[in-house]
């Protein structure tokens, strides 16, 4: 057998020095651990991030807190304005209703009309009791003589109590109605007054609209019947305390009624309330007591 040569042996071995260390290499040992700077970096942002976060909530609390006493005291000084504006206004009022009064002296101190009781009939429910039951019905002549008694004394109650008795507006009725020849009559008078406010509020209303009393009509037609409620007035002794034997003609009725429509001003009959107006006063019928005096005047 032929011997190999030489340079080939050292190439065999050199391979199988090669093999053998590509199937068993040792085990790499792992370099010894760096220091993690982006971990501390990392770290050092959150502590920084925290703190940043403690501090705008610290500064919001307090501008929150500055904010609800900027705004307490605003309304602090709001308060107090619309209490110095309420005092005020309460001392306008004040001031403007004793120059009403004072500018009112001269007609009251002039009013045509005086309460006056009946000098012997006194309230007697044995004869009629508006609260019933009790006496006689209103068909017999004692009880309805009481009832019509009673029945005035309620309106007269509420005529003498109504401070638009006063009103410039009723005193230029009266003098109207005093120029025009028509006997004094607190009852005819005040009743005129009444109609004349229901019928200015009427012609301020969309007059095809339906009236609220009764949908069936229009308030037009609640201004027509009130506007011929008013020559109807005169014309009987219905809503009279002083009877009259003769009554005034319609040509008559016509220009008084005119009168007081065109003479007064509307204004003053728009802001009367529904209870400032003269009416019959239940209450005070209900009141009477036995023996109370009744006003007949």
């Amino acid at each position: 057998m032929k011997r190999l040569p030489v340079f080939l042996l050292g190439i065999l071995l050199l391979l199988a020095l090669v093999l053998y260390s590509t199937r068993v290499s040792p085990k790499e040992k792992k370099p010894e651990s760096s220091p993690d700077v982006s971990k501390e970096v990392s770290s050092m942002n959150e502590g920084s991030s925290k703190g940043s976060s403690m501090f705008r909530s610290l500064q919001s609390g307090i501008e929150s807190s500055r904010a609800a006493h900027e705004e307490i005291a605003a309304d602090h000084a709001k308060h107090h304005e619309d209490l110095i504006r309420q005092k005020e206004l309460e001392e306008q009022k004040k001031a403007e209703e004793a120059a009403y009064w004072e500018s009112r002296q001269e007609w009251i101190e002039n009013f045509p009309f005086k309460p006056a009781y009946h000098p012997t009939i006194t309230f007697d429910p044995n004869i009629y009791n508006p609260v019933g039951p009790g006496g006689p019905s209103d068909h017999t002549p004692e009880g309805q003589k009481m009832a019509k008694m009673i029945e005035n004394h309620g309106f007269l109650s509420s005529f003498y109590e109504n401070p638009k008795r006063y009103s410039p507006e009723f005193e230029k009725l009266c003098h109207i109605l005093m120029e025009e020849g028509v006997q004094p009559d607190p009852m005819l008078f005040g009743w005129l007054y009444t109609h004349l406010v229901d019928y200015h509020k009427a012609s301020k209303k969309d007059l095809n609209a339906p009236w609220p009393g009764d949908p069936d009509i229009t308030w037009a037609e609640e201004k027509n019947s009130t506007w011929e409620s008013i020559a109807a007035l005169f014309q009987s002794n219905m809503a009279r305390l002083i009877t009259v034997d003769t009554y005034p003609t319609s040509e008559e009725v016509d220009t008084i009624r005119n009168r007081l429509i065109e003479e007064i001003k509307a204004d003053g009959f728009l802001s009367v309330g529904q209870f400032e107006r003269f009416v019959y006063d239940g209450d005070a019928e209900y009141a009477l007591k036995p023996g109370d005096p009744l006003l007949i005047q």
